[in-house]
């Protein structure tokens, strides 16, 4: 069963806005990849209380699973958490419902703990895992 949006230990809100619908008229199937980053950008801020944009990860895959269409003018939350902690990555899931509770999309991800001068990955670091772990303490589906 998917949880509600506002069930996740971290929500956003987004504006459909006109440049995401195609020519069916409903939000492009790419778009809700990029509201999914944007969504674990501000999950990682929120986590570190900080800009994320130095937190060396790389993006090892996404899923995306389309539930419903959404249209311009509604408006999204995006849930968003860690699920899983590994050596040298860990998980997001993510939902994607409209303010109104329709399930629009349900998204996984896997980020890489990753040393850019080295060209490796490395292990999560501990106060990483530690300041996840207390920022969803509450939310028993997490890491």
């Amino acid at each position: 069963m998917t949880l509600p949006a506002a069930e996740f230990p971290h929500c956003l809100t987004l504006d459909i806005i006109y440049r995401d619908i195609d020519a069916l008229g409903h939000v492009n199937n790419a778009v809700y990849i990029t509201h999914m980053e944007t969504a674990r950008i501000k999950f990682m801020s929120t986590v570190l209380n900080e800009n994320s944009a130095n937190v060396p990860l790389i993006l090892a895959e996404i899923r995306c699973a389309y539930r419903s269409p959404a249209y311009y003018g509604e408006q999204l939350f995006i849930g968003t958490g860690v699920t899983r902690f590994g050596t040298k990555s860990f998980d997001f899931s993510q939902t994607i419902e409209t303010t109104t509770g329709r399930l629009v999309a349900e998204g996984h991800s896997t980020m890489v703990w990753f040393n850019y001068e080295r060209d490796a990955t490395e292990k999560v670091p501990d106060w990483f895992r530690d300041k996840v772990r207390e920022f969803q303490a509450a939310w028993p589906e997490g890491g």
